[in-house]
C-alpha cells in the first residue's frame, strides 16, 4: 500500500476487555446485600446462569418481595440464556456506558480501592 505523506491515516480502535482474571459478582439491596462470588477465567452466558445466577442471585432476589434486579449489559449478561432466566424477575435495563447511575458501582468502586490488586483467587478468599 503507498499513502501520500499528505494523506490522513484513519485508526479505528477497537475496545477489548480481557476477562481471564477473577471476576467477582456481589449483589445489593436497600437494606441487604448478597454473598460475593469469586471466579477465575471467562465468564459465558452459560456459565452466568449455571454458576451465579439459578444458585445465587435467583435466591436473593427471591428473599426480597417486589425487589427489582438491574444488572449492566456485559455480554454474559445479554446472553439468551441469561435474559431467559430474567423473564421470571421485574428487572430494570441500564446502558452500559453509565455506569456511574447504577448503585452497586459506586460499591465496587469503594471495594477495589480497599482490596490490594494483583492476588490470586486463593489470596482473595
Amino acid at each position: 500500500m503507498i499513502r501520500l505523506r499528505d494523506e490522513l491515516v484513519h485508526y479505528h480502535l477497537r475496545h477489548t476487555a480481557c476477562t481471564a482474571g477473577v471476576m467477582v459478582w456481589g449483589g445489593i439491596a436497600s437494606d441487604s446485600r448478597s454473598i460475593l462470588i469469586a471466579m477465575c477465567g471467562t465468564l459465558t452466558g452459560q456459565r452466568y446462569v449455571d454458576d451465579i445466577f439459578r444458585p445465587h442471585v435467583g435466591p436473593f432476589l427471591n428473599g426480597l418481595p417486589g425487589a427489582i434486579f438491574q444488572q449492566n449489559n456485559a455480554r454474559p449478561h445479554k446472553a439468551r440464556v441469561a435474559q431467559d432466566c430474567l423473564r421470571h424477575f421485574h428487572t430494570l435495563s441500564w446502558p452500559t456506558r453509565y455506569p456511574d447511575l447504577a448503585p452497586v458501582e459506586h460499591m465496587w468502586d469503594q471495594l477495589k480501592w480497599q482490596v490490594p490488586s494483583g492476588h490470586s483467587l486463593h489470596d482473595l478468599e
